[in-house]
Formats: C-alpha cells, sequence, structure tokens
C-alpha cells in the first residue's frame, strides 16, 4: 500500500463517520420532536460528555491513590426543569457500532434502524420514565374552589 492509497482510505473513514453521526443525531432530533409533541414541553434528547471514577489498580489501592477519572459519552433528556443521564453511549471509529447502556442493560446497534429499536427500548424502561418526570415543568397547582 502506498501513502496516497493510506489517505485516501483514511479519508474515506472520516466520510463515513461524519455521514453515520449526522444520522444518530437525526434520529435524536426526530425522537425529541415527537416525545416533545406527546409530553406537551420541549424535551431534548442530546449527546454530551461526563467525567466518572475508574477502576483502581492494586498498586494504587495499596498507595491509597485515587482511581483515575475518565471521561464518557452519555445520552441526556434535556427540558426546562432540567438534564438529567440517560445512557452512557460508546461510539466505535466509525461511530456504528453504537452501544447504550443503562442500568444493568446494553443495546448494540450497527445501523439506523437498530440504533432507533436501541432508543425506544431505552424510551420504554421505567427508570427514563423516573428521570422524564423528574424534569417535567411542574403543572400550576389547582386551587380549591371557593366556598359558598
Amino acid at each position: 500500500m502506498s501513502f496516497a492509497e493510506a489517505i485516501r482510505k483514511g479519508l474515506d473513514a472520516h466520510e463515513r463517520a461524519v455521514r453515520a453521526r449526522a444520522e444518530v443525531d437525526s434520529v435524536l432530533r426526530s425522537a425529541s420532536e415527537e416525545i416533545s409533541e406527546v409530553l406537551g414541553f420541549r424535551l431534548s434528547l442530546e449527546f454530551g460528555t461526563s467525567i466518572k471514577e475508574g477502576v483502581r489498580s492494586a498498586v494504587a489501592s495499596f498507595a491509597t491513590l485515587e482511581a483515575p477519572k475518565i471521561r464518557v459519552d452519555i445520552l441526556n433528556s434535556v427540558a426546562p426543569g432540567g438534564r438529567r443521564q440517560l445512557a452512557e453511549v460508546r461510539f466505535s471509529e466509525l461511530v456504528y457500532p453504537v452501544t447504550l447502556s443503562w442500568d444493568d442493560r446494553s443495546e448494540f446497534a450497527t445501523n439506523r434502524e437498530e440504533f432507533t429499536a436501541a432508543l425506544e427500548k431505552l424510551l420504554e424502561s421505567r427508570k427514563t420514565g423516573d428521570k422524564i418526570s423528574e424534569i417535567a415543568p411542574k403543572a400550576p397547582a389547582l386551587e380549591p374552589p371557593p366556598e359558598n
């Protein structure tokens, strides 16, 4: 293989990754619009990052060193009442395959249809429902009817 072939392959991989990321972003936008319509308030599904503690090595444990911090990709729900992490996301180098992990479950997707199905399974979770209800706008309290 020549350097010219290598760079062509690298540029092709870049283009495929850009298209795949646009595709998963498009799925999130469509889901956000549909969900917002059902809920009656704006809810956005967005990718983000978070920092979590990694696993401490045996040497670190004996030396009482802190566990390393690891940056992870996440899927958030964002609404007027705040933001909640719904899942961790693992993208491959070319985006697909992508894995959504929440609670004790992981869904693996190799294309748009599988990513859509994985997102639907996440949204069906009771714990996802709990998180969405935490950030939903609170309805104003009803005043008691006047006493006659």
